[in-house]
């Protein structure tokens, strides 16, 4: 999925690049480990070099919380760039010793404990801000494993990191992330015994994977969500009463229940709120969220109103990246929308998601296009401020279709500033109210973990977001 991380956060970097020590390079592959215990895991090209600052999806980001680690951890869910000035001084902190820094704040942010995990504020060796280009290539990090080698569109591979003292050290000798365009050839793999586990269930298995007798299977909660995002500057879709109107008809148009069944096998939730499942603060019942329902005769409704406004013309596209396995369920949701609203609408493919997550970062696109979250650090903050907040869009942050609405960033100052979560959670889904609203993002789905190993694999489990926990993976 399209993963955005808190590219906002980046200034913080070179505050906290002295806080850890940064591991070592891999100049000797696999010194000091037996090398029998590599594992091999589906992966995709990353979209820009690795560093965590600047890595916003799934590919870079599945290395780069391998290569580092953060100024804090989380552990079972319990704890609940772009734009950005790479030479800015930052005020209000202070490196107290080599292993503490004091942090005064201009504003209360009740989430910035928690934030401590996320990519932005991964230690970082002087040698990231000397050459950062260089640095991209062949990283250098704190974390379980150690870069070895990185070989575009084909390989990135990392062993385990004897300099490593944290929670995370690795049962395995290390990993190598074996790059794929399509989920289907890494599956195909997976059952030949040429890889040992993938993350990405081609559509085309969902519906047998988890009877599959010849793998080992996994369908766990997770916190990935898939959205539909439609930019403001869209024709027909602006921040006012025919883009509130067009949207709320889409996203009724959608029979999210029937293609959860028919595609995703229910390896996916329909939602019911903007934030996933294991995030406290997840709700059932935020105000306006009928508008996630499948209701044709008021999609029309809505639809025909907005057409009074401006008549409709031209086709309903929605982009995606060709290689990760989004066609089938892009292809519903067009025919549900096309048979719903009587209009012509279609998927948009792109080749790769390099190029797909490169536009989007770019604002180029032209069309609505597919977008999903996984979550940075587990607090409904990752959710609505990084992705929806003023201060986050125009390239500041994950603001992908630059939604500005001072109502909303009132709430969500409210939330970071309240005293307790039961407190936040109110102002959050106040917030969530509006958005339900105006819909900058169609919510379809929250996206389980599901995972597929070789049988001679175990260990496999899960973190608070969904995702494979790589340090505990061994095979025989």
């Amino acid at each position: 999925m399209y993963r955005h991380h808190g590219a906002a956060l980046a200034a913080a970097l070179s505050a906290v690049m002295l806080l850890a020590g940064c591991g070592t390079s891999g100049t000797n592959a696999g010194a000091g480990n037996s090398g029998k215990d590599i594992i091999s895991v589906y992966g995709s090209e990353p979209a820009h070099p690795l560093f965590p600052g600047n890595t916003t999806e799934s590919g870079g980001g599945w290395v780069v919380d391998e290569l580092f680690a953060g100024l804090v951890t989380y552990e079972d869910g319990k704890l609940q760039e772009n734009g950005v000035d790479p030479k800015a001084t930052l005020s209000g902190l202070k490196a107290v010793d080599d292993k503490t820094i004091d942090v005064r704040m201009s504003q209360p942010d009740s989430a910035f404990p928690v934030k401590m995990g996320s990519h932005a504020f991964m230690p970082l060796p002087e040698s990231a801000f000397k050459d950062p280009k260089t640095f991209g290539e062949h990283p250098v990090g704190n974390g379980p494993y150690k870069f070895e080698s990185w070989t575009h569109n084909s390989s990135i591979v990392m062993t385990k990191n004897p300099d490593y003292h944290g929670n995370r050290v690795p049962k395995n000798d290390g990993l190598t992330f074996k790059i794929y365009t399509s989920p289907e050839s890494a599956f195909a793999d997976l059952k030949s015994g040429n890889l040992d586990f993938t993350s990405m269930i081609p559509a085309s298995s969902r519906g047998s994977f988890l009877t599959d007798k010849s793998i080992k299977a996994y369908n766990m909660p997770g916190g990935g969500t898939l959205t539909i995002a439609v930019p403001e500057n869209l024709k027909h879709f602006g921040q006012n009463e025919e883009g509130s109107l067009r949207r709320q008809a889409i996203s009724m148009a959608v029979d999210r229940n029937l293609i959860a069944k028919k595609i995703f096998n229910d390896t996916v939730s329909p939602a019911v709120d903007f934030l996933a499942k294991p995030i406290n603060g997840y709700s059932t019942d935020i105000k306006g969220n009928d508008a996630l329902s499948f209701n044709a005769a008021k999609a029309k409704e809505l639809w025909a109103k907005a057409n009074a406004i401006s008549p409709w013309n031209g086709d309903f596209r929605i982009a995606y990246n060709a290689d990760g396995g989004h066609k089938a369920w892009v292809d519903a949701v067009s025919n549900s929308i096309k048979n719903t609203l009587g209009i012509s609408a279609q998927g948009s493919p792109m080749a790769t998601a390099s190029e797909f997550a490169s536009d989007v970062d770019a604002g180029k696109m032209t069309t609505a296009f597919r977008s999903g979250w996984g979550p940075d650090y587990p607090s409904p903050d990752n959710y609505l401020v990084q992705l929806f907040a003023s201060s986050s869009a125009d390239g500041k942050g994950a603001n992908i279709v630059n939604y500005k609405n001072p109502a909303f960033d009132a709430l969500m100052d409210k939330a970071l500033s309240a005293s307790s979560s039961d407190s936040a959670n109110d102002y959050y889904h106040q917030g969530e109210a509006l958005l339900m609203q105006d819909l900058p993002q169609i919510p379809l789905w929250n996206e389980n973990g599901t995972s597929a190993s070789t049988l001679d694999v175990s260990g496999v489990k899960f973190n608070y977001s969904g995702g494979p926990i790589m340090t505990s993976i061994t095979k025989k």
